[in-house]
């Protein structure tokens, strides 16, 4: 929604499409990429989620799976999105 920051907007998401809510702790990469003809932008963001059970909207997304550092490389994505993820584990440690 316009009126919403990048942190409202991403918990309003988590809910709609997940059923999870989760608080915002900060930002940890952005990146840009061509999305088709346009130039699109990324902020990553780390979060706390209030529980792990997911009820995903079948009208946004067709799967959902939380994955460890070892599935990590059997998993097909962008670059950009790997190194993300990458980060993220680091983070966690």
């Amino acid at each position: 929604e316009s009126n919403e920051t990048n942190e409202q907007s991403l918990q309003r998401e988590f809910l709609e499409e997940t059923k999870i809510k989760v608080k915002v702790l900060k930002p940890y990469y952005h990146f840009r990429y061509k999305h088709g003809h346009e130039l699109s932008e990324e902020t990553d963001f780390i979060v706390k989620a209030n529980k792990f059970e997911a009820k995903i909207n079948t009208k946004e997304h067709t799967e959902f799976e939380w994955i460890s550092k070892s599935d990590l490389k059997s998993i097909e994505m962008s670059s950009n999105m790997r190194k993300s993820i990458e980060i993220a584990f680091k983070m966690g440690r």
